[in-house]
């Protein structure tokens, strides 16, 4: 806990938006700031306040962010509220994407060519494929347990290049070079929102590829440069085929990637990794290593058509990749490999705040989550060198049909489903039970329950 007492200082201060060897200051311009240190860890930090919110907190002095992240190295900082566990897996990998096919199943791809699986809910995982040199592979997507489709470079040929498994990583199909642009061709992540559509990123030309045949032939991809520059980071492909992508430009898709447009940049310098959500709530981030090792995040609550004014998270380190659960819980993690620096933020309220959940004291590239059960989600990030980390944490899958509110369609359902048989209650009574709406608890709410039967 941050001790109450401190000093106010000129809100002047409050609008330098750098980070230098002195200070770190907030990046909203209307802020008060406030210098308080921890009596605990001695770690001094900015709080900004607006209106009386605290609005943002960051180390005050790059000593305090090197000490911030060295002080529990193998641990989350945010009060324990998210427990990361580091897995086993085999030593010297530099990941670069996960893929989680079921709690059960993932997959994890790196540099040289390796690929590791997991089959016992990340607890460990094995090689299934470690071509050596000159394979590179940025990106990794599980379809299915079965079905999982790498991409990445050759480092000789210069070539972009994508090989699928077509039996969860037992054997490997033949290395497909994807035909691009003339200038660098090598492809990072890739993406896929069922058997058929994929998108994967010309990441250094600013291109895609997208397939609606299921990729599996170079023949079945299509290419187009949507922006021409570079894209950095992990991208979002939704369901209903809505796409972004960032890096010098921000550029969107409504239609899987045949038709793009060009969205305002979030950042003044660039931007990199994009998420967003169904409800065009979402968050874009980047970074720098040089001159100063550095990240920010910004935020959108209309798919990026506008972004927040200032980042709602400085990090000091770049941000690499992004992931929403919600519209409240996200995740942005990054780091940068050359001076050992690196993590994983979280927030719990859509962007207002963040924690430093977990110090990985490495650059993290790649997130998934997968449901685990009705109750609980497994959260994965993975990185440099040999890092995957699971959080698990409490999120009920919601079922309309479970009336008692346990996690389960089961017995205990039907009888309150029973016992409320017949007309609904007037408002402002509530009627649970009445599952499809219409004012009675009947045979056809009966149905709606027996059909979600846990």
């Amino acid at each position: 806990m941050i001790a109450s007492s401190s000093h106010h200082i000129s809100q002047f201060a409050c609008r330098l938006a750098a980070v230098s060897m002195s200070l770190v200051f907030c990046s909203h311009s209307d802020a008060d700031v406030h210098i308080a240190r921890d009596g605990v860890s001695d770690i001094e930090t900015v709080t900004c306040e607006s209106a009386g919110q605290v609005i943002e907190t960051v180390p005050h002095s790059e000593a305090d962010v090197k000490r911030i992240l060295a002080a529990t190295p193998d641990a989350p900082l945010a009060g324990d509220r998210v427990e990361w566990t580091k897995m086993t897996l085999p030593s010297g990998i530099y990941l670069r994407a996960i893929s989680m096919a079921s709690a059960d199943v993932g997959f994890a791809a790196g540099e040289l060519g390796k690929v590791i699986r997991t089959t016992d809910g990340g607890e460990t995982w094995q090689y299934v494929l470690n071509q050596g040199f000159p394979y590179y592979y940025y990106g990794c997507k599980a379809i299915d347990e079965d079905r999982v489709v790498i991409s990445g470079f050759q480092n000789q040929t210069g070539e972009g290049i994508i090989r699928w498994s077509d039996d969860g990583g037992d054997t490997w199909g033949p290395v497909i070079a994807l035909p691009g642009p003339t200038s660098i061709k090598w492809l990072a992540h890739v993406e896929f929102i069922d058997e058929d559509n994929g998108i994967v990123e010309a990441a250094w030309a600013g291109g895609v590829h997208r397939t609606t045949t299921g990729g599996q032939t170079a023949a079945d991809w299509t290419y187009i440069e949507p922006s021409g520059s570079w894209f950095n980071g992990t991208f979002t492909f939704l369901p209903d085929k809505r796409v972004w992508l960032a890096g010098i430009d921000v550029v969107y898709s409504p239609d899987g990637g045949v038709n793009w447009s060009t969205l305002p940049s979030a950042s003044p310098t660039f931007d990199g990794p994009i998420a967003i959500l169904e409800s065009s709530k979402g968050y874009i981030g980047g970074g720098t290593i040089s001159p100063s090792v550095k990240g920010w995040v910004y935020g959108t609550t209309d798919g990026g058509s506008s972004w927040t004014p200032q980042p709602i998270l400085n990090t000091p380190f770049p941000i690499r990749a992004l992931m929403s659960l919600d519209d409240d819980r996200g995740w942005a993690a990054g780091g940068n490999i050359y001076t050992s620096i690196g993590g994983v933020w979280g927030t719990e309220d859509g962007g207002d705040t963040w924690q430093l959940e977990l110090n990985t004291g490495n650059e993290m590239n790649d997130m998934d989550w997968v449901r685990f059960d009705a109750g609980h989600v497994d959260v994965y990030v993975a990185g440099y060198i040999s890092q995957i980390w699971r959080a698990r944490l409490d999120y009920p899958l919601w079922l309309p049909a479970d009336i008692n509110g346990d996690g389960v369609v089961d017995v205990l359902d039907l009888l309150e489903l029973l016992s409320a048989w017949g007309p609904c209650p007037d408002p402002p009574q509530e009627c649970p039970a009445d599952l499809d709406g219409n004012g009675v608890v009947d045979v056809l709410d009966l149905l709606i329950l027996l059909a979600s039967w846990s």
